[in-house]
């Protein structure tokens, strides 16, 4: 019975060192615990960042596209921070990407056919080189790697193109053309009603060399300096010679021009912001420009 004494005597002797293995183990399951939730904190910080640069770049595109409209006109923004400095992005921790990594920008054009009218359209890409910084995603160059471009590897990445800006300045641009071209028929026609009116009786028909049913040689357009021809303007005659001449292609004269038919001076620039060239004697290679039938011209360049 002796050996039995022993071995009860060993085994309890042994529950200090059980004890003590239970306990590496617990520490080694806890230490294990804590390393996954590093990795799983580790992962929610990336993935924050990653929806900080997807976030990031929608704001640089629409910012992109407002300076466009108001002050690049034909030519996109030559680079991000040009964004900034202008003021149409105010949140500065935007300069970089959420990897404090310089943003990729890069842009190129293409002509584009809108409603049978040619276009210059801007393209551009813009992205974040991501985690490991590095820029895995090539520059387009022409209008094909443009149209297939997309971000690679952990790269972060959008597109922007024009095109909806131009539609929309190609819609204005026919409307306004459209408008101006309609105020200058007005204009004509009511200033030939009234002389009709007016003449013979009226002081300035007597005084015109001509006689009193002449007055339908007048050109009864608004003078521009573009005309050389020698044709009588109605508007010349009415004021004795006092008339105002308005000057193609200079923005103060053509703003008063359209002050004059009765439209928005800013309709002396295009949506391109081009100034409007007016002609109120379009000759045609007609034998005798001076004499009617007259028309009068508009183009923005």
């Amino acid at each position: 019975m002796k050996p039995l004494l022993k071995l009860n005597h060993f085994l309890a002797n042994q529950k200090g060192a059980m004890f003590g293995m239970d306990a590496r183990i617990a520490l080694i399951i806890a230490s294990v615990l804590a390393a996954t939730g590093g990795v799983t904190m580790m992962s929610k910080l990336e993935r924050s960042r990653v929806e900080g640069a997807e976030i990031g770049l929608q704001i640089i595109k629409d910012a992109l596209e407002n300076h466009y409209k108001g002050k690049g006109f034909t030519a996109l923004a030559p680079d991000v921070r040009t964004l900034f400095e202008t003021g149409y992005i105010e949140e500065t921790t935007l300069l970089k990407d959420p990897w404090d990594n310089e943003w990729r920008y890069n842009t190129l054009t293409r002509t584009t056919r809108i409603n049978d009218f040619e276009v210059t359209e801007n393209l551009a890409t813009i992205h974040s080189s991501g985690k490991d910084g590095v820029d895995d995603t090539p520059a387009p160059t022409f209008e094909a790697e443009w149209n297939t471009w997309q971000p690679l590897n952990d790269d972060i990445g959008i597109k922007y193109t024009t095109f909806e800006v131009e539609k929309a300045r190609v819609n204005e641009y026919q409307g306004r053309a459209q408008l101006i071209i309609s105020k200058l028929e007005d204009y004509s026609s009511a200033n030939f009603i009234e002389a009709q009116a007016e003449c013979p009786e009226a002081a300035w028909c007597y005084n015109f060399p001509l006689d009193g049913d002449k007055y339908t040689e007048f050109n009864f357009y608004p003078q521009s300096n573009t005309d050389i021809s020698g044709a009588t303007y109605y508007d010349d005659v009415k004021t004795g010679g006092s008339n105002t001449i308005y000057v193609s292609g200079d923005s103060l004269s053509m703003a008063e021009l359209m002050k004059k038919i009765g439209l928005p001076e800013e309709f002396a620039f295009d949506p391109w912001k081009r100034v409007l060239k007016y002609d109120s004697n379009f000759i045609q290679d007609r034998p005798n420009p001076n004499k009617p039938p007259f028309s009068a011209s508009i183009i923005y360049e």
